[in-house]
């Protein structure tokens, strides 16, 4: 009879081990990691690169029509986009959707100013896949030089964030 070893079984159950989405391997970014780069069509036509903004702070805000913590969101973004777009700093929005229009729709309803671009829901979604992104609405804030300064979800993160904002585009 075989004697089940719990320790080994909680530790192999707990530790954070990297899974595969499409054969491309997942994993749970940290601070100070290099930020995956992306290259792709915003929904207004322009090719967009995320390492065309080195030298620049970018939030990646993933979001959805279909989520009401993206609405909510909104004001946030928006004081956070016109107190520091002047100041080495762009948003980025990837959002999830099923269709483009639906996307276009609410980018126009709430005047969205920043470059969006659009992963639909019954195809692949390669940046939000290189993300991990696991709830919405999620962000990420890279750094100057390509690296990964914070990220959250929904509201912990957008009601601090004029604070985080600050404390790093200010140094």
């Amino acid at each position: 009879m075989r004697v089940l070893n719990i320790p080994l079984l909680v530790l192999l159950l707990t530790t954070s081990v990297p899974f595969s989405i499409y054969g491309q391997e997942l994993k749970n970014h940290q601070r100070g990691d290099l930020a995956p780069d992306f290259s792709t069509l915003t929904l207004s036509g322009d090719e967009i690169s995320l390492s065309d903004f080195r030298g620049k702070y970018v939030l990646l805000n993933f979001w959805g029509s279909w989520c009401q913590p993206c609405h909510t969101a909104l004001p946030d973004l928006w004081e956070a986009y016109e107190e520091f777009s002047d100041d080495d700093f762009a948003i980025i929005g990837i959002a999830l959707e099923s269709s483009e229009e639906t996307a276009i729709t609410f980018i126009d309803n709430y005047k969205v100013k920043w470059p969006n671009v659009v992963q639909l829901v019954d195809s692949k979604q390669p940046i939000i896949e290189s993300y991990n992104v696991q709830g919405y609405p999620y962000y990420y804030l890279i750094n100057r030089e390509g690296k990964i300064a914070e990220f959250g979800v929904g509201g912990f993160f957008t009601n601090r964030l004029m604070d985080i904002l600050t404390y790093y585009i200010d140094q």
